[in-house]
């Protein structure tokens, strides 16, 4: 059932009266409260200290929380407000590098995995969006059935008496894939680009990579279905903060074309990702996902050993 009315509706509002930086503004303060008064706050804050308490001073770590909360609050707006943007407004909010590589995969004829990851995670919606604007053939799978950003009741009533909106969902080409990825591979048949994450929790199976000074698994789903399919993968990575600027980088497109051992060719390709990875992850630790996971490096550990209907639900 929709609820009467959510945030992205006020962000909608707000941005027909405020300047966007001014709004940008707002949710870093929202960021600093949720902070401040939040058990989350202390999750992260926890997981920084455990992994980075070595490294950085105390007063890093506390920055270094309290900012995951701000720029997590401002890619939340910008996700937010993308459905309603132009493509030029859309341009502005990433630098965008390596573009020429989703072309370069689509000449192939078999499709293409944009494999982002949760490092400025929801900052893939809006490029996504805007890719779409410009013609390109382009989903994002999601394992939840439901719409997450689904119409408010509010929301609704205004569009009868105005122009329809697209959610956030419709925007990025989103639809539904849990255990049958027979729409994945149905979508990559018809030359489409399917935007994906290589550092997930939904997974069947894993490959052990090196990360952050430990073995850490990491999701095969998406390299299997480029083996099965013959789509290639697109490394993507997304570094930076949502206030000073954040670049969206494509790298060279991945095949398991003329591979003689496709499971270590396979194992390879995922070390490397999760190298790159880490790269990018180590310019901006503020800005992983993951950091909200109680104890997240063992939590993703312990959970390659739970069943796999575990391991499909959505937390």
């Amino acid at each position: 059932m929709s609820t009467l009315i959510n945030t992205e509706d006020l962000a909608h509002m707000l941005y027909k009266v405020m300047p966007l930086k001014a709004l940008m503004q707002l949710a870093k303060i929202q960021g600093k409260v949720g902070y401040r008064s939040g058990h989350a706050g202390r999750v992260v804050h926890d997981n920084l200290k455990q992994y980075f308490g070595d490294t950085h001073t105390t007063s890093d770590i506390e920055r270094m929380s309290r900012e995951f909360f701000e720029w997590e609050r401002v890619r939340s707006l910008l996700a937010s407000l993308a459905p309603g943007m132009n493509a030029d407004a859309l341009s502005d909010l990433l630098t965008i590098e390596g573009e020429e590589h989703l072309d370069a995969a689509l000449e192939r004829g078999k499709g293409a995995i944009l494999l982002g990851s949760h490092l400025n995670s929801i900052m893939m919606f809006p490029a996504i969006a805007l890719w779409r604007k410009r013609g390109y053939n382009i989903g994002v799978a999601f394992p939840d059935e439901g719409d997450a950003w689904g119409r408010t009741k509010l929301r609704t009533v205004l569009e009868k008496f105005g122009s329809r909106r697209d959610t956030l969902s419709e925007a990025v080409g989103g639809f539904y894939c849990q255990f049958n990825i027979r729409p994945i591979v149905k979508r990559l048949m018809e030359n489409q680009i399917i935007g994906q994450t290589g550092d997930g929790w939904h997974s069947v199976n894993f490959v052990e990579a090196e990360f952050l000074g430990r073995k850490l698994p990491f999701t095969t789903a998406s390299w299997s279905v480029a083996q099965v399919s013959g789509a290639s993968i697109i490394p993507m990575f997304i570094p930076g903060n949502p206030s000073s600027g954040m670049r969206l980088i494509l790298e060279k497109p991945i095949t398991f074309d003329n591979s003689t051992d496709k499971a270590a060719d396979m194992k390879k390709m995922i070390i490397r990702y999760a190298r790159r990875l880490e790269h990018y992850l180590l310019e901006d630790v503020q800005a992983w996902q993951h950091w909200l996971k109680p104890n997240t490096l063992d939590a993703l550990v312990e959970w390659t050993r739970q069943d796999i209907e575990k391991r499909y639900e959505m937390n």
